[in-house]
């Protein structure tokens, strides 16, 4: 049986560690790519180092992004197995107006992301919500085309959560917001497993 296992991607350095206590400039720029922190290259080795379904893998799938690509790279130290890369993994588009200063000032990161996942519900600030799944079940069927039945796939936290929705549903139809606002959030190096048909 074909595994599908996502992982978020690793942590990243200094302040980005922990985007709760980012200021708003720092949370606009990393949502609309203005900045690309890299990954904490010692942590993230030691705590895959503890992932033994990394031993388990045949090949690693990557987004384009560059904190997934440096992950994809630090699980390859840990088993050198083939690694490509697909833009279909990359997290979901936002641009400026996703976020304001005022929701920072909330000193709530839940209302913070109830306001984000909302506006990608509604398309509005960001990549169109029927775009977003598409490319994941476009990545799904992709993964059928591999030989390899234990795949590590290395994608984002915005994304993420619409992996999840697929886990729970068994499809992405019919979705409504308050199911995308109760996924649970990935931490970095969360992973979730499908087993596509």
């Amino acid at each position: 049986m074909k595994r599908i296992i996502f992982i978020r991607h690793g942590y990243l350095e200094g302040k980005f560690d922990d985007y709760s206590k980012l200021l708003f400039e720092d949370i606009e720029k990393l949502l609309i790519r203005e900045l690309c922190p890299n990954i904490n290259y010692e942590k993230t080795k030691f705590l895959l180092e503890e992932k033994t379904l990394l031993q388990e893998i045949d090949m690693i799938i990557s987004s384009q992004e560059n904190r997934s690509i440096q992950t994809a790279k630090i699980i390859q130290e840990l088993n050198p197995v083939h690694h490509i890369i697909s833009s279909n993994l990359n997290e979901i588009k936002f641009r400026r107006g996703i976020i304001e200063k005022e929701d920072i000032e909330q000193e709530d990161f839940h209302y913070l992301r109830k306001k984000i996942l909302t506006s990608i519900y509604n398309s509005n600030f960001s990549e169109k919500f029927y775009d977003v799944k598409n490319r994941f079940l476009k990545f799904l069927e992709f993964t059928k085309t591999i030989e390899h039945d234990n795949i590590l796939c290395v994608t984002h936290g915005w994304f993420m959560r619409i992996i999840e929705l697929y886990k729970e549903k068994g499809s992405l139809e019919n979705i409504n917001l308050n199911e995308l606002l109760e996924v649970r959030p990935a931490k970095f190096l969360d992973t979730i497993e499908i087993h596509p048909l």
